[in-house]
């Protein structure tokens, strides 16, 4: 057995104990804080999506059209 007496055994489990706790909390924030970032990429990478999609349609040759062909808004 150990030559330490109860009181400092004692004590020792709380300093551990309130250690882990600590650890606890920040795993817990970084975690918060690792979902918040995960969110706000994958909003990022959709709205690039978007971006590169209207770009490729904005970069499509336009619909050739034959002036004479058309009617005019009027008719």
């Amino acid at each position: 057995m150990s030559s330490e007496n109860p009181s400092a055994l004692s004590d020792r489990i709380i300093q551990l104990e309130t250690a882990v706790a600590h650890l606890q909390h920040d795993l817990e924030q970084m975690h918060q804080a690792f979902v918040s970032m995960h969110l706000e990429l994958k909003g990022s990478k959709d709205q690039l999506a978007r971006f590169e999609q209207k770009l490729q349609q904005l970069s499509e040759p336009a619909e050739m059209r034959d002036a004479t062909e058309e009617r005019p808004p009027h008719y």
